[in-house]
């Protein structure tokens, strides 16, 4: 399952990074993206030191200056398959103020939902803890452009932490240690499209 959940999201992170490409047009555009876009996200744990669930959703990206917009997210995320929703809000101050260049992203914000963490082990792991309900702190810089056609693409890095450490459940208590899966890092891509123009 777990092998099959990450083949999805990556192909997912490969297909929607030629898709702007492919909807490039000639026309001249606006000076600015557009003032709100829907997005569709795709995310997928790092390994290692940090691990996390993989990741799908959809957000909302509002422009409130140039520099500035705001984004809440829906997802499907867990350890052991899409088993539980997310939902997220926060800020984001990014420089890709144009249409057509690479710019550089930084968000900061709060997740509220499931969230479950496997140990990462090359058998099968008994380590597996979980929230019902966890409230992560959540953050993220990214490397992103807005296409002439009205989509946006944006390479993601994040990193989060479970604020209520203390509330997860485990199937084994001889298996589950109280350090381990309240931090965790992602790597991943959101393609959006702009839904309201700039003017």
């Amino acid at each position: 399952m777990g092998a099959t959940r990450a083949g999805i999201a990556i192909a997912l992170i490969l297909v929607g990074s030629a898709m702007p490409l492919a909807a490039e047009e000639s026309a001249a555009p606006p000076d600015e993206p557009g003032r709100l876009a829907l997005e569709a996200q795709a995310a997928l744990g790092l390994l290692g030191v940090f691990e996390a669930p993989s990741s799908l959703g959809l957000a909302l990206d509002a422009r409130a200056l140039p520099w500035l917009s705001f984004n809440v997210a829906a997802s499907l995320a867990g350890a052991d398959g899409w088993s539980g929703t997310q939902y997220a809000a926060l800020a984001r101050a990014h420089q890709s103020d144009t249409r057509g260049g690479w710019g550089w992203g930084f968000a900061a914000g709060l997740a509220v939902g499931h969230y479950g963490w496997r140990e990462f082990s090359f058998g099968e792991s008994d380590v597996f803890k979980e929230w019902d309900r966890a409230y992560l702190a959540v953050a993220e810089v990214s490397l992103e452009k807005a296409y002439r056609s009205g989509f946006r693409l944006r390479w993601r890095l994040g990193l989060g932490s479970v604020m209520n450490r203390d509330d997860f459940t485990c199937p084994s208590e001889d298996s589950c240690p109280d350090d381990g899966g309240t931090s965790f890092a992602t790597v991943g891509l959101a393609l959006g499209y702009d839904l309201v123009p700039s003017s």
